[in-house]
């Protein structure tokens, strides 16, 4: 056995990428996939979907009706009862969007809102009765209300997290029901405190809830 080199040798290396019935094979076929959206696209994505979500609460508000008698709608309900929900919303999602830790992120979302019902029931309270029947009927149109803006941010926030995503997603569950309690206080013309605070406020848990279970591995970037 020699150890020199056989040049001549060389030229017997089969070329790998001359064409050959294994090329189609050998050789996988790669689809161009479309170009990402930009941050400015995802951003104009985020706040349409805020708009539509808000229209869709809207329109059902005015097919149901607004809250009349001698609640009305006054200054104060509209200020705030409508919108001090609308701002702990954004700050709901301001909290989602920042880059705090788990543990601060649900609880800063739990404090939003806690704060929001509490100040807006204070702030507001009128006449009322605390009616079982009433609260669960509250329930149920502001679990109806928080249906959209859940959906519409499943849809548009998909693969927006990296981190922390139940936690984040849960704070989007909090905006998504703050904006239906703000809707149903449109709506709703009893002002007692209990009834604001569980009849309004039981479907941000449950839109906080749904966020997380149908949300957060969608939201997985």
């Amino acid at each position: 056995m020699t150890t020199e080199l056989d040049r001549e040798a060389l030229f017997d290396i089969p070329d790998p990428y001359a064409a050959s019935e294994w090329t189609d094979a050998v050789v996988p076929r790669v689809d161009e996939l479309p170009p990402a959206p930009t941050r400015m696209q995802l951003r104009a994505t985020r706040v349409l979907a805020v708009a539509v979500a808000a229209a869709c609460d809207i329109a059902l508000v005015m097919a149901m009706g607004l809250r009349g008698g001698k609640a009305g709608i006054t200054p104060g309900v509209v200020l705030l009862g409508v919108g001090l929900p609308l701002l702990g919303a954004a700050g709901a999602v301001a909290v989602a969007q920042s880059s705090a830790s788990r543990r601060n992120t649900v609880m800063g979302s739990i404090a939003i809102a806690y704060l929001v019902f509490t100040a807006t029931a204070l702030a507001t309270r009128g006449p009322g009765s605390v009616s079982a029947e009433a609260m669960v009927r509250c329930m149920v149109v502001g679990a109806g209300l928080s249906a959209v803006p859940v959906l519409v941010s499943i849809l548009c926030m998909r693969r927006a997290f990296a981190t922390a995503i139940r936690s984040r997603s849960a704070a989007i569950g909090v905006a998504s029901g703050l904006l239906a309690a703000a809707a149903t206080r449109m709506h709703c013309g009893d002002d007692a405190l209990l009834h604001v605070l569980l009849g309004h406020g039981a479907p941000v848990v449950v839109a906080m809830v749904a966020t997380v279970a149908w949300g957060a591995r969608r939201m997985r970037s």
